[in-house]
C-alpha cells in the first residue's frame, strides 16, 4: 500500500482535513449562510462487517490454529471436517498461504 503525507504536492489539489476545517470555520465566523461540512453516514450492517472483518494476515495465523487443533490425534487432512471453517479460511488453506499449509491440506481445502 502506499502511503501519502498531506506534505506532499498533491495538497494543493485536495485540500487537507485542517484546510477545510479551518475555511468552514471562517465562513461561519463571517456570519455566512454556509451550512456545516460535517455529514451523517449511515452505514449497512454489512458494512459494518465488512469494516470489522480481520486482515488476511490474522486470518492465516487463525486458520493455521483452527487446522491444528482439528488435526489432533494425528486425524489426517482428508479425514478432517472443515466445515466449521469459512471461505477466507479456506481459501487460506487451499491457496496455502504465507506458506504455512502442506499439500494434503491444500488438497482437503479445494475440496
Amino acid at each position: 500500500m502506499t502511503t501519502i503525507p498531506a506534505t506532499s504536492s498533491y495538497s494543493t489539489y485536495y485540500p487537507t482535513v485542517s484546510s477545510v476545517a479551518s475555511s468552514t470555520a471562517s465562513a461561519s465566523s463571517t456570519g455566512s449562510s454556509t451550512s456545516s461540512a460535517a455529514t451523517n453516514v449511515t452505514l449497512s450492517d454489512a458494512a459494518l462487517a465488512a469494516i470489522n472483518q480481520s486482515d488476511f494476515s490474522t486470518v492465516v495465523t487463525q486458520t493455521r490454529a483452527a487446522l491444528d487443533a482439528l488435526l489432533i490425534n494425528d486425524t489426517k487432512p482428508a479425514d478432517a471436517d472443515l466445515s466449521s471453517l469459512d471461505r477466507r479460511q479456506l481459501f487460506a488453506i487451499s491457496s496455502n498461504a504465507q506458506g504455512k499449509f502442506s499439500a494434503d491440506e491444500q488438497t482437503a481445502a479445494k475440496t
